[in-house]
């Protein structure tokens, strides 16, 4: 049974703070796993969509998930993944990607109105606002 997985990411180009959150459904929409992370030195945001989904591919190769349907609001990371693209700051992330695809019996890539991930979104801007925090209070 093919599972859904939504990610998203916030990205700050002052600080090149990205936030990244992803989350893998089961075919009915009940919610099976989530997580989010941050990072410092992100260089756009394409990068950052591109590495929260990557997270989220990693989450459920690594809790078996056998057949995923990826979904994203950036439309040009999905063409870019259904096409073999190239984009020169993304080559080592769309490699990444390429292989933990390969883990998986079926994996696909779909563009999603930004309306219809708001789940992930949330916990992408949630993980860039912790980020901030922790710059600002030297940690």
């Amino acid at each position: 049974m093919e599972r859904l997985s939504s990610s998203d990411a916030a990205w700050q180009a002052s600080s090149r703070l990205g936030g990244m959150g992803w989350i893998i459904k089961d075919p009915l929409n009940s919610l099976l796993l989530q997580g989010s992370s941050s990072r410092p030195f992100v260089t756009s945001a394409l990068v950052a969509e591109a590495l929260a989904l990557k997270a989220g591919i990693q989450a459920a190769l690594a809790s078996g998930v056998p057949r995923l349907a990826c979904f994203s609001d950036c439309k040009e990371l999905v063409l870019l993944l259904n096409s073999d693209g190239h984009a020169n700051e993304l080559d080592g992330i769309l490699t990444d990607i390429s292989l933990l695809g390969s883990g998986f019996l079926s994996i696909s890539f779909h563009f999603v109105p930004r309306s219809e991930n708001a789940q992930a979104d949330l916990l992408a801007k949630t993980a860039l606002l912790s980020c901030n925090t922790s710059s600002l209070s030297g940690v």
